[in-house]
């Protein structure tokens, strides 16, 4: 919502705020150390080469493997509120709904295969890695979210307005049009022998699209936050056209979505219990576990047997 320091403008009480800007700021932070950092232990590891190699290939093994899930997975969902921010943002600013509302789907769309990327390794050789008859959804996966992710930063450097600073935005949008050319026909089959430059492409893609969106959330909505309130009635939530961001009315908070304390933990209650029945049915599926065998001996409890200690016999 734009942020004001006129807070009695609805009956609300903000408990905690950050505005969108240094929301983005954050997560792409978030990112690039868990990059950085997965990269210096899977070299430490010997597990990966010194230059170049590709990013996904540092989270095969632990602790990287870890890592890149536990990040991705909070990057891409906060990513899906900063995404509704641009949304807002733009149509506030005159862009039609219909394209933007297209757009924000699209992109949150991106968030989810953003979080299989961090979830499924690419090396179907790992264990950890093998992922049965979906092999192939970590590269399939990495394309859509880049492919979205730089389309979309194309895009919104178009819509900027004329005063708006772009040269910046503009040359890390086509930096990772550019970096694209690894996804040429010769180079599908993303390995490092065939060619080299494949891994510098996405790396200077990577780091390219970590660097917009910080700069595009504060050219796009520095007026916007996201915050944790408190609520003393039913917030006067706009109705029919957006707030204007601009003039005496931008200095009026107004709230544009928000989702109660209940039903975010009702989602949760859910996704955890279709992660545990849809993990059990595929385990059961394939083999893995099987509800009347007995538990795997890693889990039970063994108990060693105890032994009445001895005095050595003294040789006659």
């Amino acid at each position: 919502m734009p942020s004001s320091n006129d807070s009695t403008a609805f009956s609300t009480e903000r408990l905690l705020t950050l505005s969108v800007p240094h929301l983005t700021l954050l997560l792409s932070s978030l990112l690039a150390v868990c990059i950085g950092t997965t990269y210096l232990t899977c070299v430490g590891e010997h597990e990966c080469q010194v230059f170049l190699p590709m990013i996904s290939d540092t989270w095969v093994y632990p602790p990287g493997t870890y890592l890149s899930r536990l990040t991705l997975s909070m990057v891409a969902a906060g990513l899906g509120v900063v995404y509704s921010a641009f949304y807002y943002a733009r149509v506030g600013a005159g862009s039609p709904a219909r394209l933007q509302a297209a757009l924000l789907s699209v992109t949150h769309f991106s968030c989810v295969t953003m979080g299989v990327v961090g979830a499924v390794c690419e090396d179907s050789k790992v264990p950890s890695c093998d992922v049965g008859p979906f092999a192939g959804i970590h590269n399939i996966a990495a394309i859509l979210t880049f492919g979205i992710g730089t389309i979309y930063a194309v895009q919104a450097v178009c819509s900027l307005p004329r005063k708006a600073p772009r040269v910046g935005l503009s040359l890390l949008a086509v930096a990772s049009l550019v970096s694209k050319a690894r996804w040429l026909p010769g180079n599908l089959a993303l390995t490092i022998d065939r060619n080299p430059a494949v891994p510098l492409l996405e790396w200077s893609d990577a780091a390219a699209l970590i660097l917009f969106f910080p700069m595009y959330a504060a050219a796009c909505c520095p007026d916007f936050s996201f915050g944790y309130l408190r609520s003393h009635g039913p917030l006067p939530f706009c109705q029919g056209p957006l707030p204007s961001l601009s003039g005496p009315a931008a200095s009026t908070p107004s709230p544009l979505a928000s989702w109660s304390e209940k039903g975010l933990v009702r989602i949760v209650q859910r996704m955890v219990a279709v992660t545990v029945s849809t993990t059990f049915l595929l385990s059961w599926a394939d083999g893995t576990i099987h509800p009347r065998s007995a538990a795997p001996r890693s889990l039970r409890r063994t108990r060693a047997p105890y032994r009445v200690p001895t005095s050595p016999v003294a040789p006659p």
